[in-house]
């Protein structure tokens, strides 16, 4: 599922935002879904590549 910049959902009970990536030098750091060794914990379709508006997003926790 493509999610749209500035989309706020819930996943298992978090809320997210859809942020645009910054690039490469930054790609992904922030992310939700990035664990600790730097794998995606869930598939998004998060990469230019994969999205319909050809921008890079990152999903970013907010709220408590």
């Amino acid at each position: 599922m493509e999610r749209k910049i500035g989309e706020i959902f819930e996943f298992g009970g978090v809320k997210l935002q859809v942020v645009k990536d910054p690039g490469f030098k930054n790609a992904c750091i922030g992310c939700y879904f990035l664990d600790d060794n730097y794998n995606c914990s869930h598939r998004q379709k998060c990469f230019a590549s994969q999205r319909k508006d050809s921008t890079p997003v990152k999903f970013i926790r907010i709220g408590d």
